[in-house]
């Protein structure tokens, strides 16, 4: 159950990445410098 819940843990951060990450990755794209 430990486990389940690091990898629930681990979901939830990446989950977050991968919702916040293309943002920034789109500003670097878009900006003009």
């Amino acid at each position: 159950s430990v486990r389940k819940e690091i990898q629930d843990e681990t979901d939830r951060m990446t989950g977050r990445n991968k919702m916040i990450s293309p943002v920034p990755i789109h500003l670097s794209i878009y900006s003009p410098n």
